[in-house]
């Protein structure tokens, strides 16, 4: 299965090469395999752009980044969401299984409508402000 994958993901960068360039985004790869049982890819885009609040509890490597969002470090930063989607997509019709749930990836749009209910049951119960995670796993921002 990791063929058919990795060429997908190849191509969709190949594809991509030029509009990467241009907004100075530079993509690697994270492959694992687990011979026998699985293999993982995890597709990733690096680019200049601020970091995010969260990210200033990362201590000093924190504090030598960007501070302020640029013209430019915005539209890289679309330009990486739009690329996400569209190979999360592609991947998807690949019959790729995706491990990480979360914001990036679908989640509450791939249950049935019984598990579903469940989960915003548990949402509703232990989050009834909805101030946990907000964006997370389908549930609005």
């Amino acid at each position: 299965m990791l063929q058919p994958l990795a060429q997908v993901t190849a191509e969709f960068f190949d594809r991509h090469a030029n509009s990467l360039e241009a907004h100075e985004i530079t993509t690697s790869w994270l492959l694992m395999l687990w011979p026998g049982q699985c293999a993982l890819i995890e597709p990733m885009f690096l680019w200049p752009a601020p970091l995010l609040p969260v990210h200033k509890l990362a201590g000093s490597a924190a504090t030598r980044a960007m501070e302020d969002w640029s013209a430019e470090a915005t539209s890289s930063t679309e330009l990486v969401r739009q690329l996400r989607e569209e190979l999360i997509a592609k991947l998807d019709a690949s019959g790729a299984i995706h491990l990480q749930i979360g914001k990036t990836y679908p989640y509450r749009t791939r249950l049935d409508t019984v598990m579903d209910a469940l989960l915003v049951a548990i949402k509703n119960e232990l989050d009834p402000k909805g101030i946990a995670a907000p964006g997370n796993l389908g549930f609005a921002s």
